[in-house]
């Protein structure tokens, strides 16, 4: 059973997609910040991680860095799920770049259909 790790401080944004994802067989882990969702990527190794931005404490750009930049989880891939939609907020190192930039609202289908290809 592949894991997915979804970092959200919106709890409806959380329930919608886990319920989903249960549903497809994944096994689901929330946290509701950023510094509980690095710790959980660090102690879980999960298969993929669903990452906002604009969250209370370390924010979505600081996980994604800090889990790109440490060669233990560079591999894990990264979904960047966020209602910033400026192009400068879509602007990463090529180092610590997630695999996708997804905007809110966001179509739950389009989600799973993105996370599925990455765990493939």
């Amino acid at each position: 059973m592949k894991k997915v790790l979804l970092v959200d401080d919106d709890r409806t944004h959380l329930r919608l997609l886990s319920k989903r994802l249960e549903n497809e067989g994944y096994d689901v882990y929330l946290a509701e910040d950023g510094a509980v969702g690095f710790e959980m990527a660090q102690s879980i190794r999960p298969d993929i991680l669903v990452l906002d931005i604009m969250m209370p404490g370390i924010n979505g750009y600081t996980v994604c860095g800090l889990l790109k930049s440490n060669q233990e989880y560079r591999t894990i891939p990264i979904i960047i799920l966020t209602s910033r939609n400026n192009e400068e907020d879509k602007i990463f190192d090529d180092t610590v770049a997630p695999e996708a930039y997804m905007t809110k609202p966001f179509v739950v289908d389009e989600v799973v259909e993105k996370i599925a290809e990455l765990v493939s």
